[in-house]
C-alpha cells in the first residue's frame, strides 16, 4: 500500500459544491420533439452530457455509420502523405458505395479519407484499414480500443466499412464517436465537400455529389455520417450530424429512421431544441491550478485539471454544479504531469472524472539525522582501512639483494674510521696483502705503531695526563 502523508492541506482556488453526482440522467425531459427513429440520442460536443433522447441504449448495427471511426483513426494514427497500395478486396465491399479500386492500385491515403468522408466509399476504407493496421483484423481491434477510451460501452465493431453479423451500438455511443469526429477539422472539412472528383484506374467522374446531403437541410449542420444502405436485412437509415453556434457544439443520432428525407428534417429539429434549451458552463480548465497541497517537509503542491470540463444544464436552471475532488495518497518524489488524483464532477449525465495532475515537481525530504550517520559510518571505514594499510606497509621488510654487503652498524664505521670523537673521517688504509697472513700481521703493526703514536701525542699535549 502507498504510504499516506498525513499532512495535507488542501486550498482550493475557487468554490466548488461538494455533493453526491447523479448517476445517470438527461437535461432535459418534458416537451420533448417527435421524430419518427426508432432511437436517437442529443449531446453535448464537449461535454458530453446527453441533452435528450429516446431509447439511446437500444443496440442495433450502425452500418455505415463504422466509417466515423475508421476516419478518426486514420487522421489520428495515420499519416496522410503515405501512399497506399489497395490490397485484395472481400465480395462484400460492394454492398455499399466503392470507388472501384483495383488490387495493387495506389492512392495517397489522404485521398482515401477524402473518399470516405465525402462519398461513404467502403473499398478506401477497408485499403486504408489494412494499410495502417496491417490486416483488418488488427485494425478492428484499434477501433474497439479507442470506443473504450471514448466511454462506448456498449459497441462492439465486427467491421471497417459497413454491416457485420454481430456488430452492435447504440445511439447514445454513436453520439459520442460523432462528437469525437466533430472536434476534427480534418474530418469536417471533407464532409462538408459538396462534390469530390475521382481518376482512378476503373473509377473516373468528376464531381461526384457528397452522399451526405444533410448540409442541404440544415444551412450550418455537419452532416458527420449517413448510412442509408438498403438491402434483405436492412432498409432503415441512420444519421449523426453536429451544429455548431457560438463556440458550442451539439451532436445528434438518429437510429433506424425510415426515410433519408425524414431523418434530415428530424436531426435539424433535435439540434435547434439542443442548443436553445440548454446552456453549456465551462467548469474546469486545462491547467489553472485548483488546489494547492503542503507536503512533508512544508514543500508545497499545485494540482490541475488535465483537460477541460464543462457541464450542460438547461436554460434557466440556476443550480450549481455538483463537484467532487479526490486526492491520492501520494509517494514523494512527484515530477510534473504526474496524476495525484481526480475531480467529479456532472449534472444531467453519469459523473465524468477528470484526472488531477501535478503542476510542480516536489523532492523527496532528505533525513538529515540518516545522512550524517552514513556520513560517519564512512569516514569510520576509511581511516580503519588506512590503518590496517599502513600497518602491513610498515611490517613488510625488503628482501635482501643476493652479493650485496651488508651495511656496518654505526659503531663499527667509526672504529673502523680511526677516530676516538665526532670529526671528518679518515679513510680506511688499503690492504696490501689482499686478506693474506703477512698483510694481517703488517696491518696489526702499523694499527700498533698508530696507538702508540696518538698515545705520545696526548700525553705530549696534556703532560699531566695519567693516561
Amino acid at each position: 500500500m502507498k504510504k499516506k502523508l498525513l499532512a495535507i492541506l488542501l486550498v482550493m482556488s475557487f468554490g466548488l459544491t461538494f455533493l453526491p453526482i447523479p448517476a445517470h440522467a438527461d437535461v432535459l425531459k418534458e416537451g420533448l420533439p417527435e421524430v419518427a427513429g426508432a432511437s436517437y440520442a442529443v449531446i453535448d460536443g464537449d461535454s458530453c452530457d446527453v441533452l435528450f433522447g429516446k431509447k439511446y441504449d437500444q443496440t442495433f448495427d450502425p452500418q455505415t455509420l463504422v466509417q466515423m471511426m475508421t476516419a478518426v483513426l486514420i487522421i489520428e494514427k495515420g499519416n496522410l502523405k503515405d501512399t497506399v497500395t489497395a490490397p485484395e478486396m472481400p465480395a462484400a465491399i460492394n454492398s455499399g458505395n466503392t470507388v472501384f479500386l483495383r488490387k495493387n492500385e495506389e492512392f495517397k491515403l489522404s485521398r482515401l479519407l477524402e473518399a470516405i468522408l465525402t462519398y461513404n466509399a467502403n473499398d478506401a476504407a477497408y485499403a486504408a484499414a489494412v494499410h495502417i493496421g496491417g490486416s483488418e483484423e488488427k485494425f478492428i481491434d484499434m477501433m474497439n480500443a479507442e470506443a473504450k477510451n471514448l466511454g462506448m460501452t456498449n459497441t462492439e465493431f465486427k467491421s471497417v466499412y459497413g454491416g457485420a453479423k454481430g456488430q452492435k451500438s447504440t445511439a447514445h455511443d454513436m453520439a459520442l464517436l460523432a462528437a469525437k469526429a466533430s472536434s476534427l477539422e480534418k474530418y469536417v472539412s471533407l464532409t462538408l465537400k459538396p462534390t469530390m472528383n475521382w481518376n482512378g484506374e476503373m473509377f473516373a467522374h468528376d464531381n461526384i455529389p457528397n452522399a451526405n446531403g444533410f448540409q442541404q437541410i440544415m444551412e450550418d449542420g455537419v452532416g458527420l455520417k449517413l448510412s442509408n444502405q438498403k438491402g434483405p436485412k436492412t432498409d432503415k437509415i441512420h444519421l449523426a450530424a453536429s451544429y455548431t453556434k457560438g463556440g458550442r457544439t451539439v451532436v445528434a443520432v438518429i437510429a433506424d429512421a425510415d426515410s433519408e428525407a425524414g431523418v434530415y428534417v428530424d436531426a435539424e429539429t433535435l439540434l435547434n431544441y439542443g442548443m436553445d434549451h440548454t446552456k453549456s458552463m465551462k467548469l474546469i480548465s486545462k491547467n489553472t491550478p485548483l488546489a494547492s497541497l503542503t507536503l512533508a517537509g512544508g514543500q508545497r503542491l499545485r494540482v490541475a485539471a488535465q483537460k477541460n470540463y464543462s457541464v450542460t444544464t438547461i436554460n434557466d436552471n440556476s443550480i450549481r454544479p455538483e463537484v467532487r475532488t479526490e486526492i491520492d495518497d501520494l509517494d514523494l518524489p512527484i515530477k510534473k504531469g504526474d496524476v495525484v488524483g481526480q475531480i467529479k464532477a456532472g449534472t444531467g449525465q453519469k459523473a465524468t472524472s477528470v484526472p488531477l495532475i501535478a503542476l510542480d515537481d516536489v523532492k523527496k525530504p532528505v533525513n538529515w539525522w540518516k545522512a550524517a550517520a552514513i556520513l560517519l559510518l564512512l569516514l569510520y571505514l576509511a581511516l580503519f582501512i588506512a590503518r590496517i594499510y599502513y600497518r602491513s606497509k610498515r611490517r613488510k621488510t625488503p628482501p635482501r639483494r643476493p652479493g650485496k654487503a651488508r651495511r656496518q652498524p654505526p659503531r663499527a664505521l667509526k672504529h673502523a674510521a680511526g677516530r676516538p670523537g665526532p670529526g671528518p673521517r679518515r679513510p680506511l688504509p688499503a690492504n696490501p696483502s689482499g686478506g693474506s697472513e703477512s698483510g694481517r700481521r703488517s696491518l696489526e703493526n702499523r694499527v700498533r705503531e698508530e696507538r702508540n703514536r696518538r698515545t705520545y701525542t696526548i700525553h705530549r699535549e696534556y703532560p699531566g695526563d695519567d693516561r
